[in-house]
């Protein structure tokens, strides 16, 4: 059994595990529970807030974003009613 202070410092160990990870461009896989990535979305197009001009378009990258793909045991209880659990 773990101390609330030990356990505190394992999930903040665990957290700086999967953000040092992620900012390296790897997965990180939790067996029996998901992976996390960083996905890319694309760019998309905007006027040049100087000019306002329609013709006088900007392409504005698209941002990360943090994504999680659960495993299927986690997906099959996220459908299932609260009460059906128990």
């Amino acid at each position: 059994m773990f101390t609330k202070g030990e356990s505190a410092q394992i999930i903040e160990t665990l957290f700086e595990l999967i953000k040092q990870s992620l900012q390296d461009g790897d997965h990180f896989l939790i067996s029996g529970f998901g992976k996390f990535c960083v996905k890319e979305k694309h760019q998309r197009r905007g006027r040049n807030p100087q000019t306002g001009e329609s013709d006088d378009w900007i392409y504005i990258a698209g941002p990360e974003e943090l994504d999680y793909l659960g495993e299927k045991y986690l997906k099959h209880l996220g459908q299932q009613s609260f009460y059906e659990l128990y």
